[in-house]
């Protein structure tokens, strides 16, 4: 089973590996700026492993999130850290300093504040 980490763009990637592996679906810790608009998507998705942490000023959501890995680590636990660019950043740092083989960990930035065109 893995673990997905991001924002509201990485609902799709819930979305996807939940139908492909049905049986065994992510759990998802998202930040996300509009938590009731999250909440609805996430539902009509069917996405029932998903935690919505609130975006704030000071990125206080991302120790929130950091707060709760070690409660889904294992040992054979995937990560995919998908959405904004520096919180992936983070969550990279924490995983590593949990003991987190770097191969287990996958990531994607979608965006970033004041970039353009990631790919």
């Amino acid at each position: 089973r893995c673990v997905v980490l991001g924002d509201e763009t990485s609902l799709a990637v819930a979305d996807a590996i939940t139908r492909h592996f049905a049986a065994d679906a992510p759990h998802c810790l998202l930040e996300v700026a509009a938590l009731a608009e999250a909440r609805a998507v996430s539902r009509r998705l069917g996405l029932e492993a998903v935690e919505l942490f609130e975006r704030c000023g000071d990125d206080g959501q991302l120790d929130a999130i950091a707060r709760r890995l070690p409660v889904l680590a294992g040992a054979d636990r995937g990560y995919i850290l998908t959405g904004r660019a520096p919180s992936i950043q983070r969550l990279r740092r924490t995983l590593a300093a949990q003991g987190v083989p770097g191969a287990r960990i996958m990531a994607k930035a979608y965006w970033a504040p004041g970039k353009r065109g990631l790919d």
